[in-house]
């Protein structure tokens, strides 16, 4: 595997409150979708889908569970590299504190010593957010720019659908790559 991508759907638990206020968490909206806790995101064996040479690995978190998405690389063992941001254009004070949450953030790193194949001139990208009804979906440039720095083979875990290429799972697509948790 030279691509571990994690994506938000059937990943974080926002129900889980991570340091903050539990009845505020209760009263989040039903995302329509089975989530992991942070332990069983944890758990996932990871190396066991590492090539010999190593893998790139791309987690995607939110800004509540960004200090949490360190502790998993470091439980599965990847070092990390860089943080890529998502830049998304604001729409409204929505969910957030102070202010309102308008990026997304993919943790880059890596096990082994897996070579990078080509370098980008950016961390940060403003893509437009994927519309209504698609909640945590990811832009599609993103797996381009994946293809563009990381050799394959290629898979992407928490899947939505299939993309040609790439093995996948999730609950959302046809898996075709095992991952026993």
């Amino acid at each position: 595997m030279s691509h571990a991508h994690s994506r938000t759907r059937g990943s974080w638990s926002f129900s889980e409150s991570g340091g903050f206020d539990e009845n505020k968490a209760r009263k989040r909206r039903d995302l329509g979708y089975p989530c992991m806790t942070i332990g069983q995101i944890m758990a996932l064996p990871i190396t066991n889908l590492a090539e010999p040479d190593g893998c790139h690995i791309y987690l995607w978190t939110t800004n509540k569970y960004l200090p949490r998405a360190f502790q998993v690389f470091d439980i599965w063992g990847v070092r990390y590299g860089q943080t890529l941001v998502w830049a998304k254009t604001p729409m409204g004070l929505g969910p957030g504190g102070a202010w309102a949450q308008s990026t997304e953030y993919c943790l880059v790193g890596r096990i082994g010593t897996l070579k990078w194949t080509r370098r980008l001139d950016s961390t940060w990208f403003n893509w437009p957010r994927m519309g209504p009804g698609s909640h945590s979906r990811k832009p599609e440039h993103f797996l381009d720019m994946v293809e563009q720095v990381s050799p394959g083979p290629y898979v992407e875990l928490f899947a939505r659908r299939h993309r040609l290429g790439w093995d996948v799972w999730g609950n959302e697509s046809a898996n075709t790559a095992e991952l026993a948790v």
